[in-house]
């Protein structure tokens, strides 16, 4: 599987220079046979590669096959100890018998002269099966060595004839340059005068066909023709000996390549002397001629214009008539050329897209994903590529599968990097599959690649980065939750986002667990600090992801007032109070937005307020303690300063309108917390009021004039700029009874120092 994932990339890295990238300029075949006649093939070739991007990607692909295929792996036929030993010691005892006499030539068993020896012939099939072998993996060089080694030089001498004929000495700067482009110099080295190859290599190729096609030789012998000399009419002959999916790749590549070369050769064969012999030079030479003749007389003609009269402007008309016999003539060629290329590449792309459905005896079939992977990108059919796998991920039994996790991954990369050449990918395919790595990576702890992989989502990545972090819970330290969070900003996230997305998710799953808001408002108040709940810590911490950047202040500030909010609204002021220490004082700067300022510095107040009711009652509480004068004359003086400092903070509170809204600019946002925020003040406006009130008459004793102080505390709470009175009305106006009957208390009070005026006590000074 790996190995195929190798070779796939390996396929990518070959192709994509050829589809992606401008080839340098070249001199075409035409130019170096215009320019020296005597160019060999093999430069011709080498030039057509170069020049032609079609033949480029073929080369490259031949190459990628040979580079990418294993080790033959052949049974060793043996060195021969003779050419057909048994073969001809039956055959000299025939003779001796009274036999007929004839050759015992490669060709006489199939002339019926002789018949061959089971044991030769079985050593001649292994011979077969094990060149075919080394000229499948481009190792001709080791096919002719064995061809040497087992008593077949005719064999080693056919396929030495694959080489195209080639000549460095006579190319143009003392260079050539074999089929893979590669420059090779010539030099003293070089056999004889530096030729190489086959100089009748058309000859040979004929040859090769002709052996291939002949229906009397082994099916083995057959293939190894086709293999050496591919063509449209061998191919079938040559693919009856392909085993496996690659062998049929190299099949129909092979012949598409010999193919267009053996036509653009038979094109030029006319300028070539290596192709059309001696007359093709001639003809070009006296082309050449005659142009230098008609261009002179051309000059002539010019000249004595000229001196009859000045020439005149051509007034912008073209060099050329539009229907000038020339560039009709020149444009119909390269239309004519371009049609047939575009056939060629209509028959290849039908050769390629028969591989889906070839069927194999060795190896993986051709619905392996890394086959079909490669032959969509041979084809240039990525985006279907993707589409198609994406679908194979909709079936359940997918995850099952042993190539689930290679492929996921090796897709995967490919989108991102088809998407970094600018190669159309389909994204919502894409953005399925890179989710389903993501998944794979979070699984396999891999947390420094979240990131770089979530990047890659495009517009939505920060949510997904954001749901990434808010798996962790209370898995994560202060510390560790920073480190992610900056790992975000490696990588082209925005960090803002990610960390309020990732607050927002943490805080609306633990609070849609929790008791909604509403019902009747709570009586009692848990004002201690009681162990928290999993669900709550998770909820304070999530404030911890929008206070690691000042950007986020502003988002800390309205997710810190809706845990206040929520809190408050169930009487637990305790948690209120611990989710607002969590929050950085520097949140009291922020000014924006305005209502969410407005509303953190009210509940900062009725803290402190809260706070004051607190310590009041609590030094109330302490009144016995102390029992000599001193410390209860001291305990007086500070109960007085508590209550004094209760009113006020009570004052100051509602006297700034406590949660309503105060700019009206902001009136609807502020409506949408409407309902919270008058539960709060339904809750906690009558139990302050009645707290002091109720400390005020408690510590008549020792401060007569408190119970003046609790009565003139309801001319607070009846002035309608506050709006108090109408926090009295909740609950069918329970606390307001409740108020009604402890001022009506108060005042049975004042009547305890004698008289019947009720007034007496507020009256008095």
């Amino acid at each position: 599987m790996i190995r195929m994932e190798h070779d796939t990339w390996a396929l990518l890295q070959a192709l994509m220079p050829f589809r992606k990238l401008d080839r340098p300029p070249h001199p075409t075949p035409q130019a170096l046979l215009a320019r020296n006649p005597y160019t060999p093939p093999s430069t011709l070739i080498a030039a057509a590669v170069a020049n032609s991007a079609h033949l480029g990607a073929l080369s490259a692909i031949r190459t990628w096959l040979i580079r990418t295929t294993p080790d033959p792996v052949v049974a060793d036929p043996g060195a021969s100890t003779g050419y057909w030993r048994l073969t001809q010691a039956e055959v000299t005892h025939r003779r001796r018998m009274g036999g007929a006499a004839f050759e015992m030539d490669p060709d006489g068993e199939l002339r019926g002269d002789f018949a061959m020896n089971v044991d030769d012939s079985a050593y001649e099939k292994k011979v077969v099966h094990a060149v075919f072998a080394y000229v499948r993996a481009g190792r001709f060089q080791e096919a002719s060595a064995l061809c040497h080694r087992t008593g077949h030089p005719w064999r080693a001498a056919t396929i030495n004839g694959a080489a195209a004929f080639g000549w460095p000495a006579i190319v143009a700067g003392g260079e050539s340059r074999s089929e893979d482009g590669d420059v090779e110099m010539a030099s003293e080295d070089d056999a004889g005068d530096g030729a190489r190859g086959n100089i009748r290599r058309r000859l040979w190729k004929a040859t090769c066909t002709r052996a291939a096609l002949d229906q009397s030789l082994h099916p083995s012998e057959r293939a190894l023709y086709a293999a050496l000399a591919p063509s449209p009419q061998t191919l079938a002959a040559l693919r009856a000996f392909c085993t496996s999916w690659r062998d049929e790749l190299w099949a129909v590549v092979a012949t598409e390549a010999e193919e267009r070369l053996s036509a653009m050769l038979a094109a030029h064969a006319m300028d070539s002397f290596w192709e059309g012999g001696l007359a093709a030079v001639d003809a070009r030479a006296a082309e050449a001629e005659a142009a230098a003749e008609a261009a002179e007389e051309e000059r002539r003609r010019a000249e004595e214009r000229a001196r009859i009269a000045p020439p005149k402007p051509l007034l912008g008309r073209p060099l050329y008539d539009k229907d000038s016999p020339k560039k009709s003539k020149g444009k119909e060629k390269e239309k004519e050329g371009e049609k047939k290329n575009d056939i060629w590449e209509g028959e290849f792309s039908q050769s390629l897209e028969s591989l889906a459905l070839v069927s194999v005896t060795e190896g993986d079939s051709a619905n392996n994903p890394f086959y079909k992977a490669q032959l969509h990108i041979l084809l240039g059919r990525t985006e279907v590529l993707v589409k198609e796998f994406a679908e194979t991920l909709a079936d359940p039994a997918a995850e099952g599968r042993p190539d689930y996790a290679p492929t996921v991954r090796f897709f995967t990369h490919l989108c991102l990097f088809l998407r970094m050449l600018d190669v159309p990918v389909p994204t919502k395919e894409f953005q399925l599959i890179l989710g389903i790595y993501l998944d794979m990576l979070e699984e396999a702890g891999q947390r420094d690649l979240i990131a770089l992989y979530t990047s890659a989502l495009g517009g939505e990545s920060y949510k997904r980065y954001a749901e990434y972090l808010a798996q962790f819970g209370l898995s994560l330290d202060a510390t560790h939750r920073r480190l992610l969070l900056s790992r975000a900003r490696e990588h082209s996230l925005d960090m803002d986002r990610i960390a309020i997305a990732t607050a927002e998710k943490t805080m609306n799953d633990v609070l849609q667990k929790m008791p909604k808001v509403g019902g009747p408002l709570p009586t009692t108040f848990e004002t201690e600090d009681t162990p928290l709940t999993e669900d709550e810590q998770l909820l304070i911490r999530s404030l911890e992801w929008t206070t690691f950047l000042e950007s986020t202040y502003p988002a800390a500030l309205e997710h810190g007032c809706a845990m206040i909010r929520y809190y408050l609204c169930h009487g637990r002021i305790g948690m209120a109070r611990k989710v607002l220490s969590e929050l950085p004082p520097a949140l009291a700067a922020v000014q924006k937005p305005r209502v969410h300022a407005l509303e953190y510095l009210n509940y900062r107040q009725f803290f402190v307020a809260w706070e004051a009711i607190e310590q009041l009652q609590t030094r109330q509480a302490l009144e016995h303690v102390h029992r000599g004068p001193e410390a209860h004359a001291m305990w007086i003086r500070d109960l007085q300063i508590l209550l004094d400092r209760a009113r006020e903070q009570i004052f100051a509170l509602f006297t700034k309108e406590w949660l309503i809204p105060e700019d009206k600019s902001y009136m609807d946002e502020a409506l949408k917390r409407q309902d919270e925020w008058v539960r709060i003040r339904q809750t906690y406006g009558p139990e302050m009021i009645v707290r002091l009130h109720k400390a005020y008459v408690s510590s008549r004793h020792v401060l007569p004039q408190n119970v003046q102080q609790a009565l003139f505390l309801a001319n607070f709470v009846a002035d309608g700029r506050y709006k108090l009175t109408e926090t009295f009305f909740a609950d069918d106006r329970v606390r307001l009874r409740e108020y009604v009957g402890l001022l009506r208390e108060a005042v049975l009070i004042g009547l305890e120092a004698g008289g019947s005026d009720p007034l007496k006590v507020v009256s008095q000074t």
